[in-house]
């Protein structure tokens, strides 16, 4: 983090509301008092029931198979992308329900309405157990402990990674046919998970908290920072963040020319 960024998140942490000028209510209604000066977003009780009843809403019409306002159905999840600090990995999560939104939208436009299909209720599900979980979401940009390089051709991959003061580790593995690599993004997203994997014995041991990922791979970059994917890298992208989160680890990747 640079002297900028320090500035900026003291001032965050600092900064203490005029009482005639901000009114309680609507400071509560983005995050507690006490989690903004932490750093820390948490969705208020008000926000959460608010969400929970549109939730249910829209749950009830799926499993009656009622008709649904399309227009209904992209305000509920520009709601969700609203809460993107607190729903991590929400588009990686919201595949199907997104895919039938935007095709019942070509189809017949904002205003009509259309059936869905109950397999998107899983998804649903998902972001009613983020809502109700009690971990907040961190603001504070960890000072990484360990450096990650991967690089991975047709045939082999291979990594270095470098943690705190240790001796750098090589990893390197043949790809097998259980893969199913077919793009070179894939590839490049399969080398970084295989690398992470097999450095989880000495991420543990030296308590990482935060890695510094360093790729060539412009996608790689994008969809790790952003948490987000489409397309073949979803898949692979889903399961590095997942396993990244497990161990309360922090990525942050970036792209080198």
């Amino acid at each position: 983090v640079n002297t900028s960024d320090d500035r900026a998140l003291n001032g965050i942490a600092n900064w203490k509301p005029a009482a005639e000028s901000v009114s309680l209510y609507s400071m509560e209604y983005t995050a507690s008092l006490s989690a903004l000066h932490l750093l820390d977003f948490q969705s208020t009780e008000i926000k959460k029931v608010e969400l929970l009843k549109i939730l249910q809403t829209q749950k009830e019409a799926i499993i009656k198979t009622r008709l649904t306002r399309i227009k209904d159905l992209a305000c509920f999840i520009g709601q969700f992308n609203f809460t993107r600090t607190k729903l991590k990995q929400e588009s990686l999560h919201l595949k199907l329900l997104n895919k039938a939104k935007f095709r019942e939208q070509q189809r017949q436009g904002w205003e009509s309405k259309a059936v869905f299909y109950k397999g998107i209720l899983k998804e649903l599900n998902w972001c009613a157990l983020q809502l109700t979980s009690k971990n907040p979401t961190s603001l504070i940009i960890r000072h990484p402990d360990s450096l990650l390089i991967t690089d991975a051709s047709q045939w082999i991959c291979g990594g270095v990674c470098k943690i705190k003061h240790q001796e750098e580790i090589f990893v390197k593995c043949k790809w097998s046919k259980g893969w199913r690599l077919i793009s070179s993004n894939q590839r490049e997203f399969a080398a970084n998970l295989y690398s992470l994997r097999r450095l989880e014995a000495d991420q543990k041991e030296q308590q990482v908290k935060a890695i510094r990922i360093q790729t060539d791979n412009t996608t790689t970059a994008f969809n790790l920072r952003r948490q987000a994917a489409e397309g073949p890298v979803a898949q692979m992208t889903f399961r590095i963040l997942n396993l990244v989160e497990s161990r309360n680890i922090q990525l942050q990747p970036i792209y080198i020319s």
